[in-house]
Protein backbone atom coordinates (compact mmCIF):
# COMPACT_ATOMS: atom_id res chain seq x y z
CA UNK A 1 0.00 0.00 0.00
CA UNK A 2 1.34 3.57 -0.65
CA UNK A 3 -0.94 6.65 -0.75
CA UNK A 4 -1.88 7.99 -4.17
CA UNK A 5 0.23 11.26 -4.11
CA UNK A 6 3.74 10.96 -3.41
CA UNK A 7 7.48 11.78 -4.62
CA UNK A 8 7.60 8.49 -6.87
CA UNK A 9 11.35 8.23 -5.08
CA UNK A 10 9.59 7.30 -1.89
CA UNK A 11 7.37 4.44 -3.37
CA UNK A 12 9.70 0.97 -1.93
CA UNK A 13 10.14 2.99 1.17
CA UNK A 14 6.71 3.80 1.70
CA UNK A 15 5.31 0.30 1.11
CA UNK A 16 7.45 -1.09 3.40
CA UNK A 17 6.00 1.98 6.24
CA UNK A 18 2.53 1.02 5.55
CA UNK A 19 3.04 -2.08 5.38
CA UNK A 20 4.46 -1.57 9.41
CA UNK A 21 1.71 -0.16 9.71
CA UNK A 22 -0.94 -2.48 8.72
CA UNK A 23 0.73 -4.93 10.98
CA UNK A 24 0.22 -2.67 14.02
CA UNK A 25 -2.78 -0.97 13.37
CA UNK A 26 -4.55 -2.83 10.90
CA UNK A 27 -5.69 -2.11 7.43
CA UNK A 28 -8.22 0.79 7.99
CA UNK A 29 -5.72 2.68 10.48
CA UNK A 30 -2.78 2.33 7.22
CA UNK A 31 -5.84 3.02 4.60
CA UNK A 32 -6.35 6.47 6.69
CA UNK A 33 -2.76 7.36 7.17
CA UNK A 34 -2.33 6.94 3.20
CA UNK A 35 -5.02 9.13 2.83
CA UNK A 36 -4.24 11.93 5.10
CA UNK A 37 -0.52 11.71 3.87
CA UNK A 38 -1.88 12.47 0.32
CA UNK A 39 -3.88 15.10 1.17
CA UNK A 40 -1.24 17.12 3.24
CA UNK A 41 1.42 16.01 0.32
CA UNK A 42 -1.09 18.42 -2.07
CA UNK A 43 -1.83 20.81 -0.05
CA UNK A 44 1.78 21.30 0.89
CA UNK A 45 2.66 21.20 -2.62
CA UNK A 46 0.22 23.31 -3.80
CA UNK A 47 1.17 26.19 -1.05
CA UNK A 48 5.25 25.64 -1.38
CA UNK A 49 6.82 28.73 -3.28
CA UNK A 50 8.71 28.52 -4.92
CA UNK A 51 7.69 25.91 -7.52
CA UNK A 52 11.03 24.10 -7.74
CA UNK A 53 11.05 23.32 -3.91
CA UNK A 54 7.46 21.81 -3.77
CA UNK A 55 8.74 17.89 -4.26
CA UNK A 56 11.35 18.20 -1.16
CA UNK A 57 9.27 20.60 0.95
CA UNK A 58 6.23 18.08 0.72
CA UNK A 59 8.12 15.19 0.88
CA UNK A 60 9.80 16.09 3.54
CA UNK A 61 6.77 17.19 5.74
CA UNK A 62 5.03 13.98 5.06
CA UNK A 63 7.43 11.78 5.74
CA UNK A 64 8.79 13.68 8.87
CA UNK A 65 4.64 12.93 9.98
CA UNK A 66 5.02 9.26 8.86
CA UNK A 67 7.74 8.75 11.33
CA UNK A 68 6.15 10.35 13.95
CA UNK A 69 3.28 8.13 13.40
CA UNK A 70 5.31 4.94 12.90
CA UNK A 71 7.07 5.88 16.34
CA UNK A 72 3.72 6.71 18.08
CA UNK A 73 1.97 3.40 17.53
CA UNK A 74 5.18 1.87 18.01
CA UNK A 75 5.22 3.45 21.44
CA UNK A 76 2.14 2.37 22.07
CA UNK A 77 2.29 -1.44 21.86
CA UNK A 78 6.13 -1.03 23.98
CA UNK A 79 4.38 1.19 26.99
CA UNK A 80 4.35 -1.35 29.76
CA UNK A 81 0.28 -2.13 31.04
CA UNK A 82 -0.69 0.47 33.65
CA UNK A 83 -1.80 -0.35 36.85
Amino acid sequence: MTPELHHKGDTRWLTEQFDTLQRLGGFNYASSLAVKYSTTYSEIWHATEPPHKRDGVARAECNKRLRAAIRNLQNKFSAPPTI
